[in-house]
C-alpha cells in the first residue's frame, strides 16, 4: 500500500473511534447523529464555499452525491439505533464491518477481483463477530452467541455496516468526478435533508433542543472529527484500492473496543479486544488479497 494512504487511514481510524465514543455517550443518539451531519459543512463553511466556487461538478457527480447522501443518512440512523441497544465495544466493531460486503460490491460495480485469500479473510471477520458476543471462553458459553446475534444491537449494527459498504463503493467512483472535500460537504448537506423526516418524528423532535443544550460542545467536536476523518479516507481513495482502504481503516475497531472498555467501563472487554483483533486480521487478509 501507498505509505501516505496508510498514515491517512490510521489517523482517520482513531478520530472515527473518538467521535463514536462521544455519540455513544449522548442522550438521544438519533438526534445527536443528525447534528453531526448538519454541523460538519457549517464548521468547514469557508473552505466549503471556496471549493464550491472553484471546483466544477459534472452532472454525474450530483448523482453520486445524492446516492451517498441517502446511504449516509441510513448509516447514521442505524448507527444511532445500535448505540441505543448495545455497548460501544460490541456494536462499533460490527458497524465497522463493511469489509464483509465491500469486496463483493466492488467486484460487481467497479470490477475489483476477490481472491480466495479475501474470502478467507471475510470468514475470519465473521468468526470475530461471533466471538464478540461471547460472555466467557467456557465451553458452555460458545453456543450462546447464536441467541445474542439476533438481538437488536447486532441487527442494527450489521445494517450500519451494509449501508457503509454502499457509500464507500459509491465514494470510490465519485471522487473521480468531484473534488473530495467538496464532495463530502455536499453529501453531508444532502444527507441532513434526507434525515429530516426522522428528526421531526414525534419520538425525536422534542429532543432537538435538549440534545443541543446538553451536548453542544460534544456535537461540534464530533462533527469536526467526522468530516476530518472522512476527508482523509476520500483522499486515500484517490491513491489506493477501495478494498485496501476499507480494510486497514478497520483498525478503528480496536480503538473503539479499548475506548468502550476503559472509558465507558463496558463488560467483556478482554474478550472483545481479542475478537476485534481477530476481525482486524480478517480485514488485513482481505486487504492483501
Amino acid at each position: 500500500m501507498n505509505p501516505i494512504a496508510i498514515i491517512l487511514i490510521i489517523v482517520s481510524a482513531l478520530l472515527h473511534a473518538i467521535w463514536n465514543l462521544l455519540a455513544k455517550k449522548s442522550r438521544n443518539k438519533i438526534v445527536y447523529n443528525w447534528y453531526i451531519i448538519l454541523f460538519g459543512p457549517i464548521i468547514f463553511f469557508p473552505v466549503f464555499l471556496y471549493f464550491l466556487f472553484t471546483k466544477q461538478i459534472p452532472a454525474i457527480g450530483w448523482l453520486f452525491i445524492t446516492l451517498s447522501g441517502f446511504f449516509i443518512m441510513a448509516y447514521f440512523y442505524f448507527l444511532g439505533k445500535s448505540y441505543q441497544h448495545g455497548h460501544l465495544s460490541l456494536t462499533y466493531p460490527i458497524a465497522r464491518s463493511a469489509t464483509i460486503f465491500v469486496p463483493f460490491l466492488a467486484a460487481i460495480i467497479i470490477k475489483e477481483k476477490i481472491s480466495s485469500t479475501g474470502i478467507f479473510g471475510i470468514i475470519i471477520i465473521l468468526i470475530g463477530i461471533y466471538i464478540l458476543h461471547l460472555r466467557s471462553f467456557k465451553l458452555k458459553s460458545f453456543l450462546k452467541p447464536l441467541k445474542y446475534i439476533r438481538e437488536k444491537a447486532t441487527i442494527f449494527a450489521l445494517l450500519t455496516a451494509l449501508f457503509s459498504s454502499f457509500y464507500q463503493v459509491n465514494d470510490k467512483i465519485a471522487v473521480g468526478f468531484v473534488y473530495p472535500f467538496l464532495y463530502i460537504c455536499l453529501v453531508w448537506v444532502v444527507s441532513s435533508i434526507f434525515y429530516l423526516p426522522i428528526i421531526f418524528n414525534k419520538k425525536n423532535h422534542k429532543d432537538i433542543k435538549i440534545e443541543w443544550k446538553i451536548n453542544k460542545k460534544s456535537i461540534l467536536i464530533s462533527a469536526f472529527l467526522n468530516i476530518l476523518s472522512y476527508v482523509m479516507i476520500l483522499f486515500a481513495l484517490t491513491i489506493d484500492k477501495v478494498s485496501y482502504i476499507v480494510a486497514l481503516r478497520q483498525i478503528s475497531i480496536i480503538f473503539g473496543v479499548m475506548l468502550g472498555s476503559i472509558l465507558l467501563k463496558e463488560a467483556y472487554g478482554k474478550i472483545r479486544l481479542i475478537a476485534s483483533t481477530i476481525m482486524f486480521i480478517g480485514f488485513f487478509l482481505v486487504a492483501i488479497a
